[in-house]
């Protein structure tokens, strides 16, 4: 649901997802992490996904951003075993940059901020999905609408787009 709203209530069950990434594992400081906790379910009588979502990324040296939204998906029943899902989440990203954690080799870098940069941008998804016990084709739009020229490139979300198809079949 991080990825596509439309995903979200997409199982009966309360759906909690967990994941934490480290890489280059005993570098030190800067070394890429990312911890991502998602948790959704599906209410029937409202046709209605409801979930949240939280990540934190650290993508190098003083860098680090933090997501978080909620979720919500309209499914409609196309037929007996189709339905469209269309979804939207909103929330917050925050990114921050710190550069009294690098060493500089040349001071006369003019770019280089001297303090601590930190933006709060308010975050926008919108995706659709398309599911049978077959297949299941989505796309969703993230960071709509939020591309600020007044803001360093950094610390400003970029809009993305994702799609995916995905197919079930039975083996034997």
């Amino acid at each position: 649901i991080n990825k596509n709203p439309a995903a979200t209530g997409n199982s009966l069950d309360i759906d909690v997802f967990l994941l934490h990434r480290q890489q280059w594992v005993g570098f030190g400081k800067g070394r890429p992490m990312s911890t991502l906790m998602n948790v959704h379910s599906y209410f029937d009588k409202a046709k209605s996904g409801v979930g949240l979502s939280i990540s934190h990324d650290m993508a190098g040296v003083g860098y680090q951003t933090i997501n978080a939204k909620v979720a919500y998906s309209y499914q409609i029943d196309l037929w007996k075993k189709g339905i469209l899902s269309l979804g939207v989440s909103g929330g917050i990203l925050n990114k921050n940059f710190d550069p009294r954690e690098h060493v500089l080799k040349d001071i006369g870098d003019m770019n280089f901020p001297d303090e601590r940069v930190n933006r709060v941008n308010p975050d926008f998804d919108f995706g659709l999905e398309f599911s049978t016990p077959w297949v299941m084709v989505g796309g969703a739009v993230n960071h709509i609408g939020m591309l600020n020229k007044n803001i360093p490139e950094t610390l400003s979300p970029k809009q993305s787009y994702t799609a995916y198809v995905r197919g079930n079949i039975k083996a034997g």
